[in-house]
Parts: C-alpha cells; sequence; structure tokens
C-alpha cells in the first residue's frame, strides 16, 4: 500500500476524488431536473398565451365585427377590414391569429 500511495495524503485525494467522481451522477440528475422543470415553465406560459390570444382575436375579429354591423349581410372574404360586416376567410384568420400570436411571445412563430 505504501508503494501505491506515498503517504496518507495521497490516500486522502484518492477517496476525495472518488467521492466527487461518485456524485457526478447526482449533481447531472439535479440540473438536468431543474432545467426541464424551467422548459415546461416556458411552454405552460406559451400555450397559455395562444389560448388566450384566440378567443380575444375571434371576438374581435368576427363576433364584433357582424355586431357592429348589424341588417347586414355577412360575407365571408380575405379583405374583411374593407367590408362592414364581413369576417375573414380561414386562411386569412390563421395568418392574423399567427401573427397575433407571435406579437405576444416572442418565441412562437
Amino acid at each position: 500500500m505504501k508503494i501505491l500511495f506515498g503517504g496518507k495524503t495521497d490516500l486522502l485525494v484518492f477517496f476525495l476524488v472518488v467521492l466527487l467522481l461518485a456524485g457526478l451522477p447526482a449533481a447531472v440528475w439535479m440540473d438536468l431536473t431543474n432545467l426541464a422543470e424551467a422548459n415546461l415553465n416556458r411552454q405552460a406560459s406559451d400555450l397559455n398565451s395562444v389560448i388566450s390570444s384566440v378567443p380575444s382575436y375571434y371576438a374581435t375579429n368576427v363576433v364584433g365585427r357582424i355586431l357592429a354591423a348589424p341588417g347586414v349581410a355577412t360575407k365571408v372574404v380575405h379583405n374583411y377590414e374593407d367590408i362592414p360586416g364581413a369576417i375573414p376567410i380561414p386562411a386569412t384568420l390563421s395568418l392574423e391569429l399567427g401573427r397575433v400570436i407571435s406579437e405576444r411571445q416572442h418565441n412562437i412563430t
């Protein structure tokens, strides 16, 4: 034993290195757990923003426009903003809803 290790100090250093190497998986696990939790919280916040954007947009650009033009026949057209009482076609609605969502959440496109 004396040949392998130069003295008590070397033996202490050896056991300290072994102890630190044994603790490495626990440190990595705790770091990954923290990263996963932070990522899930961010995703939940982003999804909440998306879900809350849809009813607001729909109320303003579909229902609001119909109610603002009583007695006018509702039309579904791409240039709905130029026609009183008109509402957007699904493609226009999707594009504008995507724009609204990306304005509220910059990391969602």
